[in-house]
């Protein structure tokens, strides 16, 4: 009887072309794998990670991988040329996929041309030092595979226009004939709160004896001039194009509902009203202003003071709250649906824990933190489990030129960004920036050696297609590891340009 395994489980196909590349031009063979595209000649052979692939173009009979390290051609394969084609996209998307963070069922799944317009705020924008833009006939679009997920929309093209478009910051759609747009922001503001900050005496929006229902709550809406935004138009989706619009209403109430869910959680005294609106401030995954969410409710921002009080971050607060004005500092929690998992995904075994060299990826240590003391307040409830909200603070320096975020979970220092300024902006591209990379916290503080890292390749390719995380990691100053109280905030101070 013959093995049925083996005869599922079939070799690689080769492929023969004549290859002309950075290694040289002759006949060779091309071996499609889980990670890349392994390419022989006569005397060399090279493998072409996904990740550092930036577009495949079938053009003439031929067909180019247009990469880090340079342009290579496939000609002459004869009949071959479309079946490669089709099998390395296939293959290069669902790298793409993983990168993307592209989890769940999908909702639906069709083909139809998109465009896009973006404000990223980012240095150069998306594909920036990579050598290649994405284009096609709208400029930033073409014609490529959309999926619809829970919480978001994929348009998987062949090349860095690849995006995953968050549904959780969207904030308006417009249905026209045969065609979508969708608008998204970053999340965490309300609209008429100056870029700088200064609102009322006390930080707060609106200013003290203002009507605190008298601030009109954009729904999604990004932060100061430098937030993220986006234009995203679906066409030609044939039959598709109604239910199309149709799931992604759907899908855009349940991330609401599930939010204001959540903060009920949090504070089981919010109206329907307050619960829809702060569910809308911030969506799953986005932080806001404390201050902005206590002029919504102050129940659920003193509930929220208090959940803070209760974790590893208590400490860093109250010395948050000394430094700047205490309604500025930002506060996001999400539901920590991956229990163990997503907390050490985000929180274990990065080297700021301990020490500078800490003790590298997957160990598990004390979390930067030293002794006993405040800032140890986590180790005693981690015992029993973990918390069921992720928590993290995002405070400006009182010039609003940096920012410290601080991550309530284990094994976390305290990450330092420059903002150029717009504290606000930098906040609503952090929003971004982690809900694009699930949350996996590692990433914005990689060094780009780092990033390069085979190890690293999903967050390589996150990065290249996403304006928020290039922003962010750009924009890294360093971090301040939790030895005791005073020499940790002493080193933040030094890093705010405040030191003595």
């Amino acid at each position: 009887m013959e093995n049925v395994a083996a005869i599922s489980k079939s070799p690689p196909v080769e492929y023969e072309a004549q290859v002309a590349s950075p290694l040289g031009s002759g006949k060779g063979a091309m071996v499609i794998g889980g990670a890349g595209l392994r390419v022989s000649l006569l005397f060399d052979t090279v493998e072409i990670p996904f990740a550092q692939m930036n577009a495949l173009v079938m053009a003439d009979y031929a067909v180019t991988v247009r990469s880090d390290s340079g342009d290579f051609t496939f000609s002459r394969m004869g009949s071959w040329c479309e079946p490669f084609y089709g099998a390395l996209c296939d293959a290069y998307n669902e790298a793409v996929r993983r990168s993307l963070f592209l989890t769940g069922d999908v909702l639906l799944q069709a083909v139809g041309e998109y465009r896009y317009e973006e404000s990223p705020g980012a240095d150069g924008g998306v594909g920036a030092g990579t050598g290649y833009s994405a284009g096609g006939p709208y400029g930033n679009g073409g014609k490529a595979p959309v999926l619809v997920y829970e919480n978001c929309v994929a348009v998987l093209p062949p090349d860095l226009g690849a995006r995953r478009i968050p549904l959780c910051f969207a904030n308006g759609m417009d249905k026209g004939n045969y065609a979508l747009t969708l608008s998204v922001g970053g999340g965490g503001r309300i609209p008429g709160v100056a870029p700088n900050g200064r609102n009322g005496a006390d930080g707060l929006w609106p200013p003290a004896g203002a009507d605190a229902g008298a601030a009109p709550l954009a729904k999604g809406a990004a932060g100061g001039a430098g937030g993220p935004s986006g234009r995203y138009t679906f066409a030609k989706l044939g039959y598709d194009t109604d239910p199309f619009a149709d799931i992604l209403e759907k899908q855009i109430r349940r991330l609401r509902e599930k939010a204001a869910a959540t903060a009920r959680e949090i504070d089981p005294g919010l109206t329907p009203m307050q619960a829809s609106r702060i569910g809308a401030l911030i969506p799953e995954g986005a932080a806001a202003p404390i201050g902005e969410l206590a002029a919504i409710a102050p129940g659920f921002a003193a509930a929220l003071e208090e959940k803070i009080g209760t974790t590893r971050a208590a400490e860093s607060f109250e010395v948050f709250k000394r430094l700047c004005v205490p309604g500025q500092i930002y506060v996001g929690f999400k539901k920590n649906e991956g229990a163990w998992g997503l907390l050490a995904a985000i929180g274990a075994g990065f080297p700021e824990a301990g020490t500078a060299g800490g003790g590298g990826p997957g160990a598990m240590s004390d979390g930067g933190v030293s002794g006993g003391g405040p800032m140890a307040v986590q180790t005693a409830g981690m015992a029993a489990g973990p918390d069921p909200y992720l928590i993290w603070l995002v405070a400006p320096s009182p010039d609003f030129r940096y920012a410290a975020v601080e991550f309530a979970a284990a094994d976390s220092a305290t990450f330092v960004y420059g903002t150029g300024g717009d504290f606000h902006g930098f906040a609503a591209q952090l929003n971004r920036a982690l809900e694009a990379i699930a949350f996996r916290r590692e990433v914005i503080r990689l060094t780009d050696e780092e990033l390069r890292k085979p190890e690293n390749a999903d967050y390589y390719m996150a990065s290249k297609r996403t304006a928020a995380l290039q922003f962010v990691r750009a924009h890294f100053a360093g971090r301040v590891i939790h030895s005791t109280p005073a020499a940790w905030e002493r080193k933040l101070l030094e890093m705010w340009g405040m030191g003595a």
